[in-house]
């Protein structure tokens, strides 16, 4: 009943979307780029799944579905009602949800985290300010996430030396702050950190490539990676989000033609605070030259881009697909990222004593591991020593069929129930790599179809049956296994199986692998520096380096200033500062000499 509910609500949905396009007139490419996640979610439903509804305002609307297009999440948009949108997506894609309300709230809230010099002074007036000088823009870049995620305003201003920056915050928020630049130099430590710091730095230089053009007054277009059909403009110190769609119109003869409409979303005084909010939107863009984006026959008086000929659009857009050598913008959130990004190996529901041999065997060869229950996840890079030692310890005393059955139970790449010894039905075996090629292996040997059809042969009394099928294996990466009445699903469906099969299968022990990450870094951030271990005083090496200064700020400097001058007058105030101190100091000493005296 509950699936035939859920069903039931969600086809109702989407035939009230259908009469609506109808209604509207909409062309078929239109209902198709609207409808392409239903297919899939009610596929999900009558095998049981459920859909969660997802709800923002519909001003974020737009950049919600950006935020859920990039993070792959099927999903189907409803009408709009009340001021609000909702978004059907699968309970199975819980993990990439909670990331686009990650990716969402950052959104949201940045923009009222940091503010221009001109706003923190207004606010600050005639109260203590801190300063945190010498970051470099990638650090800089870091705190500002980490600031969204406390809660806690500040400004950036440049510094003395040219590429560092200064940070200003009230003296009020210095535990705050602290936190926040204490945890930029965690975000930057290890592998993974130096990994997020690469990329952020590349994504930094094709933003400050783009501000640099911009200055030049040479027209930009930045294109959303995810859909090319969006892209950025920036041009005479503007900054405009195209959006274009393809729709048909009958012309006063009856015939239809497709034009192209333009949907200027919103229009910035360009700065870089307004760029980097629009590409983070997009999520990953590219930086194209001018003539990839010829199909533009000029704007008219509101902005919109004008094209005229569909056919050099689809070729443009496609062009530009492809384009691999320009530069990329991709936002990452954070060294979690890369974290989560690194490819694991999972083995499930070992035996306690197998498992106390592997482990002590990893350890000895110092291999790291984490283990929860009966369940072990590890480096993928690792997994040629690991393989090793399974080979000595779990897998020892087996032939070479046996070792690769027990293999595929414990990582979960095929049915539960799978006899490589007896088969006594047909046992396929594929490539997530390269699903063309697929293994029949059944009693009289093993056969390799290509496309379903038989190109090889090797019967299992063959003296060299045995070494030929480990050498076949072995050459397979990413293997998945299907019996014979799944091998005979449609194309795509068995596609879709063989990817699954293949891909990691996440367990209590990977989830702890990743979630360690949040454990201890917030332990680093909560620890004082005398109580911390001498590696995470290391990480604080950098961090303590920098010079933390508080001054106050006048209501005098509440005038516009730029953030050189605003950091030039804040250093001036506390040199002036200074000197009266010691005016006064010396006045108090001669006052003392003078009582002394007469005295």
């Amino acid at each position: 009943m509950k699936e035939a509910d859920a069903t039931s609500v969600f086809i109702k949905q989407l035939m009230i979307l259908l009469a609506q396009a109808i209604r509207d007139e909409k062309k078929q490419g239109y209902i198709d780029e609207h409808m392409k996640g239903a297919k899939t979610i009610l596929k999900h439903i009558r095998s049981g799944g459920k859909t969660a509804y997802q709800t923002v305002d519909a001003v974020d609307a737009a950049v919600f579905e950006k935020l859920l297009q990039s993070q792959r999440v099927t999903y189907v948009r409803l009408q709009e009602i009340d001021g609000k949108v909702s978004f059907v997506t699968r309970d199975c894609d819980k993990a990439q949800m909670e990331k686009v309300w990650e990716l969402f709230a950052a959104e949201l809230k940045i923009a009222f985290q940091e503010q221009t010099p001109h706003e923190f002074i207004h606010d600050n007036a005639n109260q203590n300010v801190c300063q945190a000088l010498g970051y470099t823009e990638a650090e800089v870049e870091v705190f500002r996430r980490q600031a969204v995620e406390i809660g806690f305003t500040y400004s950036v201003v440049a510094g003395e030396e040219p590429g560092l920056f200064d940070i200003l915050y009230a003296e009020r928020d210095k535990d705050f702050a602290t936190k926040a630049l204490k945890a930029v130099e965690y975000e930057f430590s290890g592998e993974a950190g130096q990994e997020y710091k690469e990329k952020l730095e590349q994504s930094l230089a094709v933003k400050n490539q783009v501000l640099a053009q911009a200055k030049q007054k040479k027209p930009v277009y930045l294109v959303n990676a995810h859909n090319p059909m969006q892209f950025l403009r920036i041009s005479d110190g503007m900054l405009t989000r195209h959006t274009l769609s393809l729709e048909e119109s009958k012309g006063r003869d009856g015939a239809v033609e497709h034009i192209v409409k333009d949907k200027t979303e919103r229009t910035y005084p360009f700065g870089n605070r307004e760029l980097t909010q629009a590409m983070k939107a997009y999520g990953k863009c590219k930086m194209v030259p001018k003539e990839a984006m010829d199909f533009i026959k000029g704007f008219d008086s509101a902005g919109n881009a004008l094209v005229t000929d569909t056919k050099e659009l689809e070729q443009a857009l496609k062009a530009i697909d492809q384009m691999t050598a320009v530069p990329l913008y991709e936002i990452d959130f954070g060294r979690k990222e890369a974290l989560w990004k690194e490819p694991l190996c999972t083995l499930s529901g070992l035996a306690v004593t197998d498992l106390m041999e592997v482990t002590k065997a990893l350890d000895k060869e110092r291999i790291g591991y984490t283990v929860v229950g009966r369940d072990m996840a590890y480096s993928a890079k690792d997994r040629a020593k690991v393989e090793q030692i399974l080979n000595k310890t779990l897998y020892q005393d087996m032939d070479y069929l046996e070792r690769f059955q027990t293999m595929v139970y414990y990582e979960k790449r095929g049915p539960e129930k799978l006899d490589l010894k007896n088969r006594t039905e047909p046992v396929y075996i594929a490539s997530a790599v390269n699903s063309e090629f697929v293994l029949k292996l059944d009693k009289e040997g093993y056969t390799l179809l290509q496309n379903g059809e038989p190109i090889l042969a090797v019967s299992e009394k063959d003296p060299q049956f045995s070494s030929n099928l480990e050498q076949m294996l072995d050459s397979m990466e990413d293997i998945a296994v299907l019996t014979a009445k799944e091998a005979e699903q449609s194309p795509e469906e068995r596609v879709q199986l063989i990817a699954e099969r293949a891909a990691l299968k996440e367990n209590a022990a990977s989830g702890q692998y990743r979630g360690s990450y949040d454990e201890q870094k917030e332990r680093f951030l909560s620890t004082d520096y005398e109580a911390m271990t001498p590696e995470e005083k290391a990480l604080m090496h950098q961090y303590m380096a920098h010079e933390i200064v508080t001054t106050k700020v006048d209501r005098f400097y509440r005038e516009r200033l730029g953030d050189r001058e605003f950091g030039s007058r804040i250093r001036e105030q506390k040199q002036e500062k200074s000197k009266d101190n010691s005016k006064k100091k010396n006045k108090t000493k001669e006052r003392g000499k003078e009582n002394d005296r007469l005295l």
